[in-house]
C-alpha cells in the first residue's frame, strides 16, 4: 500500500503538482465564490498533497528538519497545531466545531511544504507565482469594477457622494470589503516584486495593473487595508536604506511592530481625529466601534488565559463580532501561547526576509508581512482559520520570506524596491 501511494505521488511531483495546485489555489481564492465550495476543495487537496509530501519527499522533510534551515519554523507551526488540539482536548466546555478550525491551520501548515518541494523543483517557481498573482489580482479588480459599475448604474448613481454611499465588494472567496481587499493587496505587492525586471512594454502594463488594483482597493473604503498598503510601502523602502543584512534584520523587527502599533494607535485616538477631520459619520469617518470590542475581549481573556474561550465561540447579542485584533484574538480563542507562537513566526519570517539579497521574493515577503502585522492590528481576529484571502496576504509572504534562504541564486540578482520599482523607466 505505501508504494501504492508513493508511486502515486512521484507521477504527480513530475508534472510539477505542487506548483500546480497552489495556482489553482490562489485562482479559486481570487475568482470564486460559489459557497466557498471550490476553494475549500483545493485547500484539502493542498492538505493531502501536502501531507504526501511530508512522508515521501526525502528532500522536503529534510530541509524542514534541519536546524540551520526551516527546523525552528516547523517547531513553531508544530506548535501552533498541537496547542490547538490541547485546546480541544482540555478546553470546558468541550467544543467538537474546534476541530474544522484545527482543519484550516493544517491547511495553512501544508502550504509550506508545498511551497518548499515547488520551488526545489523549478528555480523560476516564485517569479511564475507573482506573475500569475498578478495577473490574476488585475482579472478580479476589472470585473469586480464592471460588477461595481453595473450596481450603481440600476440605480441611477452617479455623483461622488453617492459612488462613495456604496462600498465596492471584490469578487472571489472573501465576498467582503475589507477581506477581499487584503487579496487585492498581495496582488498588488506581486506586481511591485515583478517591475524591475520586466520589459519596458511589460512595465506599462504593470503600472496600469498596479493603478487599477489600486483604484479598486480604495473604492471597498476598507480604512484598514488601505493603511496597511501604505505602511507596508513605507517600511519596506525604509528598510532598503539599511545596507548589512544585521540592521536590516533589526529594522525589520521595529518596522515590522511599528506597522502593527499605529493602527493601534490611531484607533486609540480615533475620537480625537473624528473630531478633526469629519463632519458625518459615513464613509471613511464611520465609526469603527474598536475601542470597545477591545475592552470587552480584554475583559474575558483575563478568565481564560491558557487555553482561550475556543474558536468557535460567538458572541450574544450581535453587538460584537470578533476580536477585531489578532494578538487579542488568539489570546481569546486559544490562549497566550497561540499568541506568542503567531509572533515568533512572524519574527523568523522576517529575519530571513531582511537578511536576504535583494530579489523580487524579497520585495513580496517583506511588503505582505509589513502589511500583514498592519492589517491584524484592527481586523483578522483569527490567522489561522477560515479558507480566505490570508492564504495570500499573509501565509504567502511568511512561508515565502522563511523559504528565502532556500531560494536558488538566479532568483537573488535583481533588486525590487518598492521605490525602484514605482519609478518609470527612461
Amino acid at each position: 500500500m505505501k508504494a501504492r501511494f508513493e508511486q502515486f505521488y512521484r507521477s504527480f511531483a513530475d508534472q510539477k503538482a505542487h506548483a500546480l495546485l497552489i495556482y489553482i489555489t490562489v485562482a479559486t481564492i481570487l475568482l470564486v465564490s460559489i459557497g466557498g465550495i471550490v476553494s475549500s476543495t483545493t485547500i484539502g487537496l493542498l492538505v493531502i498533497l501536502g501531507i504526501l509530501t511530508l512522508v515521501f519527499d526525502a528532500d522536503t522533510r529534510g530541509a524542514l528538519l534541519d536546524p540551520k534551515k526551516l527546523l525552528p519554523l516547523t517547531i513553531l507551526m508544530g506548535g501552533v497545531l498541537v496547542w490547538q488540539c490541547l485546546g480541544i482536548a482540555i478546553r470546558t466546555p468541550t467544543d467538537k466545531q474546534a476541530a474544522a478550525v484545527l482543519g484550516s491551520a493544517i491547511g495553512i501548515a501544508m502550504l509550506l511544504p508545498l511551497l518548499l518541494a515547488s520551488l526545489q523543483r523549478d528555480p523560476e517557481f516564485l517569479n511564475r507565482l507573482f506573475r500569475i498573482l498578478f495577473v490574476l489580482g488585475c482579472l478580479a479588480a476589472a470585473i469586480s469594477l464592471v460588477r461595481y459599475a453595473i450596481i450603481l448604474g440600476k440605480d441611477g448613481r452617479v455623483s461622488v457622494n453617492e459612488l462613495f454611499a456604496e462600498r465596492l465588494v471584490p469578487i472571489g472567496r472573501a465576498s467582503h470589503q475589507i477581506l477581499g481587499s487584503g487579496g487585492l493587496a498581495a496582488c498588488f505587492f506581486a506586481g511591485l516584486a515583478i517591475h524591475p525586471k520586466a520589459a519596458l512594454r511589460q512595465k506599462r502594463l504593470i503600472l496600469a495593473g498596479l493603478l487599477l488594483i489600486a483604484i479598486t482597493v480604495v473604492l471597498t473604503q476598507s480604512r484598514g487595508p488601505i493603511l496597511a498598503i501604505g505602511l507596508a510601502l513605507v517600511a519596506t523602502s525604509i528598510l532598503e536604506l539599511f545596507r548589512t543584512s544585521a540592521k536590516r534584520v533589526s529594522a525589520g523587527l521595529v518596522l515590522a511592530a511599528l506597522c502593527f502599533a499605529l493602527p493601534v494607535t490611531l484607533v486609540i485616538a480615533e475620537p480625537w481625529l473624528k473630531a478633526w477631520a469629519c463632519t458625518t459619520h459615513l464613509s471613511m469617518c464611520r465609526p469603527s466601534n474598536r475601542q470597545d470590542v477591545w475592552s470587552i475581549v480584554s475583559g474575558m481573556i483575563q478568565e481564560r488565559l491558557w487555553f482561550g474561550i475556543g474558536p468557535t465561540y460567538r458572541f450574544p447579542g450581535g453587538a460584537v463580532s470578533h476580536p477585531h485584533n489578532g494578538i487579542l484574538g488568539l489570546t481569546f480563542y486559544f490562549g497566550l501561547p497561540m499568541a506568542l507562537l503567531f509572533l515568533g513566526i512572524i519574527a523568523f519570517a522576517v529575519k530571513r526576509a531582511a537578511a536576504a539579497s535583494p530579489s523580487p521574493s524579497r520585495t513580496f515577503a517583506l511588503l505582505g508581512i509589513f502589511f500583514s502585522m498592519s492589517f491584524v492590528a484592527t481586523d483578522l481576529s483569527n490567522p489561522f482559520a477560515f479558507v480566505n484571502t490570508l492564504y495570500l496576504y499573509l501565509w504567502l509572504p511568511v512561508w515565502i520570506g522563511g523559504l528565502l534562504a532556500l531560494a536558488p541564486q538566479d532568483d537573488t540578482a535583481v533588486a525590487a524596491s518598492p521605490r525602484d520599482s514605482l519609478k518609470p523607466s527612461a
